[in-house]
């Protein structure tokens, strides 16, 4: 049984036990990525060693997406593949060998 001294009333819709997660207006790492690629690259913030560099780029979420186009454009496949995969996601390919069939039905006696 509950301890009763340990219970609190229900405060409504209002509860402030409800408001976590993403805050609103936050975006998401797609489009991060999509709205960084489009922009024009700013060599001069590479590398990023310093809390100043990290700070003129914004967030820290921003801060590794620019570090992983820096490492795609010099040639790194890896970073190339990671931010085509999680900027655009996956083509999915549908060939017509693969297609259902259609079976027809027996009777079976």
């Amino acid at each position: 049984m509950a301890n009763i001294q340990n219970l609190k009333p229900f405060s409504g819709a209002d509860d402030p036990r409800r408001h976590n997660g993403r805050p609103k207006g936050a975006k998401n790492l797609k489009t991060i990525i999509r709205e960084l690629e489009n922009e024009n690259f700013n060599w001069d913030l590479v590398p990023i060693k310093n809390k100043a560099a990290a700070k003129a780029i914004g967030s820290p979420l921003k801060v590794i997406v620019y570090v992983a186009i820096a490492k795609a454009i010099s040639g790194d496949i890896s970073a190339m593949y990671w931010l085509s995969r999680t900027g655009y996601g996956r083509k999915t390919e549908i060939e017509p060998d693969i297609l259902p069939q259609v079976i027809e039905p027996r009777v079976i006696r």
